[in-house]
């Protein structure tokens, strides 16, 4: 016999026993989910850094300070170094928003009024369901795919190679998946 959440006592079949463990045990590994939280928190942080100073580097080729790969090209090598920093900026926020939504979803999503009170989230970082916050995780992925592409467009100086088509398929491949999934709106 063992004492339920109210108080009341349950009578425990003994045959039973290793499935309560074993689900006692799933259901505490939803603690693991934490440290693909913190991992995401830190790597938000990290892209943040990394796309602050892929401003600072941008400002340096505009004013003359900096080197820039091919020379004379200071203005549009400070202008790919800025869209490598948006890129930077819109991944650290997409893992923002992955640690913040994974947190809210997976932890205590049963008791999340008890235990924090009324939340008041950023509307940029509500998301009612996973499948909403894959939606708008490969819609990310889509626009840092074609930021990538512009850049390299941009400082291309050699040619083209057949291999530069992966990008631009994997940006087709990617918008087709999002359209033919229908995740639920």
């Amino acid at each position: 016999m063992e004492k339920g959440y109210s108080g009341q006592t349950l009578w425990v079949c003994p045959e039973y026993e290793r499935e309560r463990y074993m689900l006692r045990a799933i259901f505490k590994i939803h603690f693991m989910a934490l440290l693909a939280i913190i991992g995401s928190l830190l790597g938000s942080l990290l892209l943040f850094l990394i796309g602050a100073y892929e401003v600072y580097e941008a400002f340096l080729l505009f004013f003359g300070l900096g080197h820039p790969s091919v020379p004379g090209g200071e203005i549009t090598e400070a202008t790919a170094t800025i869209l490598s920093s948006l890129d930077s900026f819109l991944l650290g926020f997409v893992l923002l928003y992955f640690a913040y939504n994974l947190f809210f979803l997976l932890t205590f999503p049963e008791q999340r009024e008890d235990r924090f009170g009324p939340i008041k989230m950023p509307p940029a970082l509500h998301v009612e369901s996973l499948d909403k916050m894959k939606k708008t995780i490969l819609v990310i992925i889509v626009v840092s795919l074609s930021v990538f592409l512009l850049k390299e467009n941009m400082l291309n100086v050699d040619g083209y190679v057949w291999t530069d088509l992966f990008v631009p398929f994997s940006i087709v491949a990617i918008s087709a998946a999002i359209k033919l999934i229908g995740f639920e709106d």
